[in-house]
């Protein structure tokens, strides 16, 4: 077949050959990376997500290693990390919420770990700071009494001499 074309017709159907796997292969690498370009995307995404729910776990932790300074020392200052920590929690939370809202089942886990979140706030750490808030007072309140009686009873020995 080719021996019966000129071969100014050889030449044009080779060019035309190549042109047309060139074509081919220029529709097929922009294919590919258009997807990659969409992964990439994607990928970022993951990290994005990945590191929010990191800063999400460091909120809960600053938040139970105050609350558990209040309790062992009792001194409203250590309270700030807590009170600081939990609207950090909340910011971030509803941050992440949005950054997931195209996935519906991480919006689903992100709305039960905020729900165990708003239980242990609720049900363990208000709770057991307000229980020290009133030891504090009882034991202000010991130490205030106790110390009326040692002055009293200073003052009686002052009194009788001794």
């Amino acid at each position: 077949m080719l021996n019966k074309m000129s071969f100014k017709m050889q030449l044009l159907s080779g060019y035309f050959l190549i042109l047309g796997v060139l074509t081919i292969i220029s529709i097929v690498a922009y294919h590919n990376i258009t997807n990659l370009i969409t992964i990439s995307g994607w990928v970022s995404h993951t990290y994005e997500v990945i590191g929010e729910g990191r800063s999400l776990v460091e909120e809960m932790v600053n938040q139970e290693t105050g609350m558990r300074g209040y309790l062992v020392a009792g001194k409203d200052h250590f309270l700030e990390p807590y009170t600081q920590e939990k609207a950090n929690f909340r910011k971030i939370m509803d941050e992440l919420q949005k950054t997931v809202s195209d996935n519906p089942p991480q919006v689903a886990r992100l709305q039960e770990i905020d729900q165990s979140a708003q239980n242990w706030l609720k049900n363990a750490a208000d709770v057991q700071i307000q229980k020290r808030r009133k030891d504090r007072i009882i034991e202000r309140m010991a130490h205030e009494s106790s110390g009326h009686r040692n002055l009293s009873f200073s003052s009686k020995r002052q009194r009788k001499g001794t």
